[in-house]
Formats: C-alpha cells, sequence, structure tokens
C-alpha cells in the first residue's frame, strides 16, 4: 500500500504536465502538417508531407521538454532538500525513485500513443484531401510502412520496432528518475544523459533490420540494469530513514 501510495502521488505529479503537453503536441503537429495537404500530387504524399512539415521535430521538441519537466522533479532547487522527505517515506529513497520512474515511463508511453494518434489522425484527413485518382484504400497502411516515423509511431506487425520503443521509454522513464538522485550526490547523471541524447537518434531508423532492434534493446536493458545496480548500492544508504544523514557527502 506504501508503494502505491508513493506511485500514485507521482503520478498525479505529472499528469497535467503530460496531458499539456501531448495538446500542444497535436496543435503544433496539425498546423504543421496541413501546410502541405494541398501538395498531394501522389500516393506518396503523405510521406513527403509528414517529412517536409518536420512533425518529427515537433515530437522530439514535446520529448525533450517532458523529460527535462521530469528531471527537475525532485531536484534541489529554491533551499529544498527532498532528499530529507524522500528518506522519510515508508519505501525510502530507492523505493520512491522506482515508484518515480514507473510513472515517468507510464508518462512516455502514453505520449507516445498520442503521438500515433495524431498521426494516424493527420494521415487520415490528408489522405482525403488527396486527388482520388491518387488514393486508394491502402494510402494510409502503406505511408505508415514507408515512413520510418510514422513505422515508428504504429509498428503494426513489426514487433521488435514496438519492443524498442517500450524499452526506450523505459529507459527514459528511469533516466529522468535517476537524474535528481544523482545530483543529490553531487554525481554524474549518466543514464539521464544518455537517454536525452540517444532516445531521439534510436527512436526512428531503418526498416526491416529486427537485429538493430534487439540490439537496441539489449543496449537499454543493460543500462537500465547497470544504473539501478549502481543506484541500490550508492552512498549513502538508499533506504536509510536516519533524519541526521548527510546527503550532501561524497
Amino acid at each position: 500500500m506504501k508503494t502505491l501510495s508513493v506511485l500514485a502521488l507521482a503520478a498525479r505529479q505529472r499528469v497535467y504536465k503530460l496531458l499539456a503537453l501531448i495538446l500542444l503536441l497535436a496543435l503544433a503537429q496539425g498546423a504543421l502538417f496541413w501546410r502541405y495537404v494541398g501538395g498531394f500530387g501522389s500516393a506518396s504524399g503523405l510521406e513527403s508531407a509528414v517529412r517536409e512539415s518536420r512533425m518529427p521535430l515537433a515530437l522530439l521538441a514535446v520529448f525533450l521538454l517532458l523529460f527535462f519537466l521530469f528531471c527537475r522533479e525532485g531536484s534541489e532547487r529554491g533551499g529544498s532538500h527532498p532528499g530529507y522527505t524522500l528518506a522519510r517515506l515508508g519505501t525510502g529513497e530507492f523505493g520512491a525513485m522506482l515508484c518515480a520512474a514507473a510513472a515517468n515511463a507510464a508518462c512516455f508511453l502514453v505520449l507516445w500513443a498520442a503521438a500515433a494518434g495524431v498521426g494516424l489522425g493527420l494521415c487520415a484527413l490528408g489522405a482525403r484531401a488527396m486527388p482520388a485518382d491518387a488514393r486508394n484504400a491502402q494510402t494510409v497502411f502503406l505511408a505508415f510502412y514507408r515512413s520510418s516515423y510514422l513505422h515508428s509511431l504504429l509498428p503494426m506487425a513489426d514487433w521488435t520496432r514496438a519492443l524498442r520503443v517500450v524499452v526506450l521509454c523505459l529507459a527514459c522513464g528511469l533516466g529522468a528518475a535517476s537524474f535528481s538522485f544523482w545530483r543529490r550526490r553531487r554525481a554524474a547523471p549518466v543514464l539521464a544523459a544518455f537517454c536525452a541524447v540517444g532516445a531521439p537518434v534510436c527512436f526512428s531508423g531503418e526498416m526491416a533490420l529486427p537485429v538493430l532492434d534487439v540490439c537496441i534493446v539489449l543496449v537499454g536493458l543493460f543500462a537500465c540494469g547497470c544504473s539501478i545496480f549502481q543506484m541500490y548500492h550508492a552512498y549513502p544508504p538508499c533506504d536509510s530513514k536516519d533524519p541526521e544523514v548527510n546527503w550532501d557527502a561524497p
């Protein structure tokens, strides 16, 4: 029950930020996409509109902003010392960090689903604006197979790509939660930096390369495992509830 309470608190702190950024994403991508609606002249118009309208950059900006906001959760600013509060929780600081990581990962998964919904909706509306001789029942379906960005949003039967994105969301959730954990110890948040740079690069890429997807999954899981191991054994003890613990100790 203590874990569920901490998890609910972490989710409540993040849900409004997530909803606001999803709305911003929908408005930004909608505005960018519709600039190119009148230029459709072939069945490849959807992929061209997605690429030339810079829709992926809008998602990148929203992701980085959400990642930054999650990194700020639990950070020491304005004279606050969240380490003392976290140490007194029933879960301990380490358990609270894992709850924050789970809430972060769930938010990134919801953002992925929302981006897929926005992309699918815009492509469906865009297909209707195409000339009748340039579209058919498979136009939207083919666009999501020919565009690496759209395919990463909705991998369909490509389970290795779907698993790749899920692991990236989990790694980003843990990386954002570990940022404040390590900053309170005056240590470098390596996983957070790795995720901020690596996740956008690895999100989309060449299709029909399941081996690459599996390699990214394994690297992501390994990085998460190493990060959790290091945090569990970090000094001071992760589950210490002693109010006299010096959280600024090296």
